[in-house]
């Protein structure tokens, strides 16, 4: 999503195109149309077309083929948030910015937004512990280093959340 540089599409073929439509599982025209083929780390379609070198994201050909319209800098957007999907009926066309708030109001980008526990790095920790970490410091009887030990955190960490450089949405 973010970073993500859009090109315009290569040069398709017939041959290309028939090579495309062969991997897609095509249902009723409200369903996802799924991608049997090659899927990259994300999840999402991928075609690669020879004659070019180039692989692209299988829904910019699916939108392409579906609208007439090379999507080039922008983005091809999931009405259904299905990354398989190739219905041009569930796709649209967006910025950068359009992408990554959609994603944020359907829950699909917790890291922004989300945090402690909810946030896609795994917190080893919950608010109830930071609540606590920063209680056990103000009593003045316990140092970073016994905290540190007790949650199983660096003392590094432990500072963190003490001076609210991370958990700074918890009171």
């Amino acid at each position: 999503m973010a970073g993500i540089q859009c090109k315009p599409l290569p040069a398709l073929t017939a041959r290309n195109i028939a090579r495309f439509w062969k991997k897609i599982e095509r249902r009723g025209p409200d369903e996802c149309w799924l991608w049997t083929g090659t899927a990259n780390k994300d999840g999402y379609g991928q075609v690669t077309i020879a004659r070019e070198k180039r692989t692209v994201r299988a829904h910019r050909i699916a939108y392409f083929l579906g609208y007439g319209v090379d999507p080039g800098a922008l983005h091809v957007c999931h009405k259904c948030d299905e990354p398989l999907c190739n219905n041009p009926a569930h796709l649209w066309l967006g910025t950068n910015a359009d992408n990554i708030r959609d994603a944020l109001s359907k829950g699909r980008m917790r890291f922004r937004g989300g945090y402690g526990h909810t946030h896609r790095t795994n917190a080893k920790i919950t608010e109830a512990d930071v609540v606590e970490i920063r209680r056990l410091y103000t009593t003045g009887e316990w140092s970073h280093r016994q905290i540190a030990a007790k949650f199983g955190l660096s003392q590094g960490n432990i500072w963190c959340i003490l001076t609210r450089r991370t958990w700074k949405c918890v009171l």
